[in-house]
């Protein structure tokens, strides 16, 4: 599990960089980086989705679930 979630993470951070505006590829960077308990890269993640598009509920909502796990 842990493997995949290595070859995920890397396999995004890839594609952002190829497509550094694609909001579901930054999302779904910042939702691996979580998974793989790195907090301070994911959440520059979930913040670069906001920048990306300040009106999507979905992005509002991840970078809120990911603060509320933090404990903020």
């Amino acid at each position: 599990m842990a493997r995949q979630l290595l070859i995920m993470t890397r396999s995004w951070v890839i594609f952002v960089r190829l497509n550094p505006n694609y909001l579901d590829a930054v999302m779904n960077t910042a939702g691996v980086l979580n998974d793989q308990q790195k907090y301070v890269e994911a959440e520059e993640f979930y913040k670069r989705a906001l920048t990306l598009e300040p009106r999507n509920g979905d992005a509002y909502n991840n970078y809120a679930v990911f603060l509320g796990n933090m404990g903020e």
